[in-house]
């Protein structure tokens, strides 16, 4: 007797997929925040050529606990808020 032909389901293949970008993407933010978290010198960087991102990390810590770094780097680097 012949054995029925196996079917194999198109959304395994896109949820693996999805799963490996989310991943991918999750590794990706945690490596720039970890980045701006310890270096001064990356913040002001950052300040100078893409401050949506640094004001969203600013704006994560202000909201996730009482972060004083943007007060700290503005004096540092000698800019009015």
């Amino acid at each position: 007797m012949r054995k029925p032909a196996l079917r194999r389901s198109v959304w395994g293949p896109i949820v693996i997929a999805a799963a490996i970008a989310e991943t991918a993407a999750f590794g990706v933010s945690y490596f720039y925040y970890r980045r701006l978290n310890h270096s001064q010198e990356y913040r002001y960087w950052m300040y100078q050529n893409f401050k949506p991102g640094l004001e969203l990390y600013y704006k994560t810590g202000e909201i996730l606990g009482d972060s004083k770094v943007r007060t700290y780097d503005y004096s540092t680097w000698g800019v009015n808020e």
